[in-house]
């Protein structure tokens, strides 16, 4: 149905406005692309973990590859607030376009941007593992009884964590969500294709 009958417009889903694939290989299912984001929300700041543009196998992090301001580049820090207006050029994986896109969109409400970036799911970051994989089908292989999401995440990422940082396990995005001082207290978690 047309949401011209009803006298209601509504604005397309945000997308990159620009996509180049760099690596595309089909037999072991890993793609990487260079995406470009026009920012249409005011004082957006990137999170921490793709500011720190740390590349990992194991984590799906997106990768700042460049902010440009009036076709200028500009230095990005975790303070670096966003203009509409700004261009961001990130490496990412194309099942994270979506989630990006809205960071840099105006259409998304704040929960739902939260949501999104975070996960659909919240966890204590002293839960589980060997609960998490039997719930959701990873392999327990490595995995001890006393085994946690936040020990998976310190040991994935290293030492200095922040809001935003994701790490990978098995077909799981885990994405801190709080911390109280240098300890993770909520994990949001975000199904993910294989």
């Amino acid at each position: 149905m047309d949401g011209r009958w009803l006298k209601v417009v509504v604005p397309p889903a945000p997308a990159p406005t620009t996509r180049f694939s760099l690596i595309d290989d089909v037999n072991s299912h890993h793609t990487l692309e260079l995406y470009e984001f026009l920012v249409q929300a005011e004082s957006v700041r990137i999170p921490a973990a793709i500011v720190q543009n740390v590349p990992s196998e194991t984590v799906s992090t997106p990768q700042l590859v460049a902010l440009v301001r009036d076709q200028k580049p500009i230095v990005v820090n975790t303070e670096t607030a966003l203009k509409s207006g700004d261009r961001i050029w990130m490496l990412l994986h194309p099942e994270d376009v979506n989630d990006v896109a809205q960071i840099f969109s105006q259409q998304s409400s704040g929960s739902f941007l939260l949501q999104n970036f975070f996960g659909e799911f919240a966890i204590r970051g002293d839960a589980s593992l060997l609960d998490l994989a039997k719930v959701y089908g990873v392999s327990l292989e490595g995995i001890s009884e006393g085994d946690t999401a936040a020990e998976l995440v310190k040991q994935q990422l290293g030492k200095s964590l922040v809001v935003g940082d994701r790490a990978r396990f098995g077909n799981l995005r885990l994405t801190i969500r709080e911390m109280k001082g240098n300890q993770i207290e909520v994990i949001g978690l975000k199904l993910q294709n294989k």
